[in-house]
Formats: structure tokens, sequence, C-alpha cells
């Protein structure tokens, strides 16, 4: 059988504060998919670091975050690119299909994004 005996490590991927939790009380390495959720990154570190519980796997706590990124020559440019991930973010959040056409020209930042968008542009 493939990779028997291994060992690979089981990490628990999550974006909400329960996944930090339940990480925590299995002993499990955590990725937070701060991508999804950024405003509850800290949060969620803090809570797997406290309730953290050794294992067989793991004796301490062990995490790492994911996050986007977006590079370009310049700031208006990776700005400009960055609102084709914003529109998807907010279709998905509203139900709607993902795909973008076209970027937009101007994002309109009053209002229209959601503040979990606001905080993954710092």
């Amino acid at each position: 059988m493939p990779g028997y005996g291994a060992r690979v490590p089981v990490w628990l991927l999550g974006s909400s504060l329960y996944s930090a939790q339940l990480a925590a009380q299995m002993g499990l390495p955590f990725a937070f998919a701060s991508h999804f959720a950024p405003d509850m990154l800290l949060q969620a570190l803090a809570m797997y670091r406290s309730q953290f519980r050794p294992s067989e796997r793991l004796e301490k706590p062990y995490a790492t975050v994911c996050i986007n990124i977006v590079a370009a020559d310049t700031c208006r440019e990776a700005e400009y690119l960055f609102t084709s991930m914003q529109q998807a973010f907010v279709k998905l959040r509203r139900g709607k299909i993902i795909g973008c056409r076209r970027r937009a020209a101007i994002w309109p930042i009053s209002g229209a994004m959601p503040n979990s968008m606001a905080l993954s542009k710092r």
C-alpha cells in the first residue's frame, strides 16, 4: 500500500474559531485560512494556542497562516489586479457564480465591500 508507515503529517485547515478549537483539542498542527476570514485570524490563533492539548503527533502548538498575495510592478496595478479577487469574494458571499469577466477600474469602497475584504487589503 503506497505510503504505509510514512507517518504523513496531518494538519487541520480551517477558517473559523471552531476549527482552531478542534485542532487544539486534537493536538494537531493548525493552518488558518485567513484569506476567507481575515478578521478572525488573531483570535483563532490565540484560541488554538491557549487551548492546545499535547498529543502523540505534536507536543506544542504549531500553526501557519494561509494568505492571498497580489504582486505587480506598482501598487496601483496590484490594487487593480486585486479587484478580481474582491469581486469573486463578494459573489461567493452572495451565492452567485464566481467567474469575473473584467476587473473593476475603481472599487466602490463605501458600503459595497464586506468588512473582511477591507481588512484583507491591509
